[in-house]
């Protein structure tokens, strides 16, 4: 009696083992299972890491006035695990903080913060330009936070500030 060889399909190492469906080296069931785990962790919010944030808004003015499209950033000061958080305003001046680990809107984490307001605008006729000239709208004492006399505390809850610039300030 003769025995003939048997016949072995690519990616089988034995005639009895069944044939692996690979991509790039890996197999598909590996694939799928990673792409399942991803996109649960992103459908999922306690995927998300960082701390709890709390709803934050506020209203900026410059001599009672509101001021329209200005950045408006919450810097921790001594408080461990805070993070900054950022808004701009609207037409009344109105803004709502987010924080980068939260959804938009989402508010700032619980903590002490110095408060920065900072808006510039680009005359009319330097738009088109390479280097455009850029005038701050805001006194450059608001625009860091070495130098901001603005302050903010979060607390548990809602939380609602208002700031009034002052112009002449330096």
């Amino acid at each position: 009696m003769k025995l003939l060889p048997q016949r072995m399909s690519k990616g089988m190492s034995t005639p009895t083992q069944r044939p692996q469906r690979t991509i790039l080296g890996h197999t598909v069931k590996m694939i799928a299972v990673c792409l399942a785990f991803l996109a649960v962790c992103l459908i999922l919010p306690g995927c998300r890491r960082g701390p709890p944030v709390v709803y934050v808004e506020g209203v900026v003015t410059m001599n009672g006035e509101p001021i329209e499209g200005a950045n408006v950033g919450f810097t921790p000061v001594g408080t461990p695990g805070a993070m900054p958080a950022a808004g701009f305003t609207d037409a009344k001046g109105k803004f709502v903080l987010s924080t980068h680990t939260a959804k938009f809107g989402g508010g700032a984490t619980v903590g002490d913060y110095v408060v920065i307001v900072s808006k510039t605008i680009i005359p009319p006729g330097e738009e088109d330009k390479d280097s455009p000239k850029v005038v701050l709208v805001t006194p450059p004492l608001y625009q860091v936070k070495e130098t901001s006399p603005l302050r903010a505390t979060v607390k548990n809850g809602q939380n609602r500030f208002e700031f009034d610039l002052k112009s002449d300030s330096k």
